[in-house]
């Protein structure tokens, strides 16, 4: 694998590279900075 992250977001071959489980990680991480930092605040 190599570098998964461009200046336009995250990158690699579909299947290879990126799959769902790593994309699933990338997004509940994400999910998880954004709300310690109140992005969600009134949010249900």
């Amino acid at each position: 694998m190599g570098r998964l992250f461009g200046t336009d977001g995250v990158r690699g071959v579909a299947n290879a590279d990126l799959t769902a489980e790593l994309a699933l990680g990338l997004s509940v991480a994400a999910a998880h900075v954004l709300a310690e930092a109140g992005t969600f605040a009134g949010h249900r």
